[in-house]
């Protein structure tokens, strides 16, 4: 979608539809339209792009009583409501892969072992080696989303409603994707993030963090090939002021220096530099662990183009309350498990 779609596109619009018999019209209806022909399976209420989705717990919201005189006082609405405080998103600016429109199943093949080059006389004879192979499995995970409000809101709500969605209930959405791919369990019907994929490195710092520990996660990957591409830290707000106060100092050196472990990058996005590396910190990261890796060498597969939002006005009916569940189906996929290592404690001891 276009910048200007993407302003143009009305989730409340969307969502009213289902309330008057599925009579969506105009970009609503195109882009539904679309999506249900390239999708699998028919959405049984309206599809909603994920360039929209991708644009920040429960809560009931109705539109409230008037009275005691309150009825006589006209309330205008600010344009922008007040954000939640919400933990900052990471994986797909550090350069994670993102795939959507998927429908079947998905299997990435991967080299694991190379032919092998040999020294022969002039007319000695080669032997043949062959390359091996395996694949990365991706398959669909559902996850939801799902909250309440009364009909009364959706009748009579202005185009704020729409900006409070795309800013709460669907960042929630994917702030739980990125959480996954960070720390999924790989069970319970949750797909396998980084932290919990067999084979990653690990490193500990038994006590306070030091420049030599925050180098051997670089050569937890150097010995394995994997020092390439996108490479940068994550961890959390603790950890960072942490070591925003800690001065480097090599094994054996007589002098400190000046430099913090963490430094500022100013460039505007409020990231910081550990090491030469980009640093960044969020609090989607538990127990102050600290991460660092090629970020490309992970896969965030969504199946379809779309989240599947449907708007149930039946079950709460007697409430006059409508329920809005939104459905994706994701899966997560690191190539390489050399290409991360994470700490095995926390990071500001």
């Amino acid at each position: 979608m276009s910048a200007d779609q993407i302003r143009s596109y009305s989730i409340t619009r969307a969502l009213r539809s289902q309330l008057s018999g599925g009579n969506l019209d105009g970009l609503e209806r195109e882009i539904h339209d679309e999506l249900n022909g390239i999708m699998p399976n028919k959405s049984e209420g309206v599809w909603i792009p994920n360039d929209v989705l991708l644009q920040p717990g429960r809560r009931d919201l109705s539109v409230g009583t008037f009275d005691a005189g309150g009825a006589l006082v006209q309330t205008d609405i600010a344009k922008e409501p007040i954000k939640l405080l919400l933990n900052k998103s990471i994986c797909f600016r550090m350069g994670a892969v993102y795939l959507d429109g998927l429908q079947g199943n998905l299997a990435i093949p991967r080299e694991t072992g190379a032919v092998t080059p040999m020294a022969v006389p002039e007319a000695g004879q080669l032997q043949e080696s062959d390359p091996s192979l395996d694949q990365v499995p991706l398959t669909p995970h559902r996850i939801g989303v799902t909250n309440t409000y009364t009909r009364q809101l959706f009748l009579q709500s202005s185009p704020r409603l729409d900006t409070w969605i795309r800013q709460h209930l669907f960042a929630l959405l994917a702030l739980k994707w990125d959480s996954i791919i960070l720390q999924g369990a790989g069970a319970n019907d949750e797909p396998m993030g980084i932290l919990n994929t067999p084979g990653i490195g690990s490193v500990l710092f038994a006590g306070s963090a030091t420049y030599p520990k925050i180098i051997s996660f670089e050569t937890a990957l150097a010995v394995m090939n994997a020092d390439v591409g996108t490479l940068a830290y994550a961890t959390t707000p603790a950890v960072k002021a942490a070591w925003k106060s800690v001065a480097r100092a090599l094994t054996g050196a007589t002098t400190v220096s000046s430099v913090a472990l963490w430094e500022d990058f100013n460039d505007g996005t409020g990231d910081g530099k550990v090491n030469g590396y980009r640093a960044v910190s969020t609090n989607q990261i538990l127990n102050n662990s600290v991460v660092f890796g090629h970020w490309a060498d992970l896969v965030f597969a969504l199946w379809g183009s779309g989240t599947d939002w449907i708007l149930n006005p039946y079950s709460l009916d007697t409430q006059g309350k409508i329920r809005l569940t939104g459905n994706s189906y994701v899966d997560v996929a690191v190539r390489h498990a050399q290409s991360f290592c994470w700490s095995a404690d926390a990071g500001n001891q």
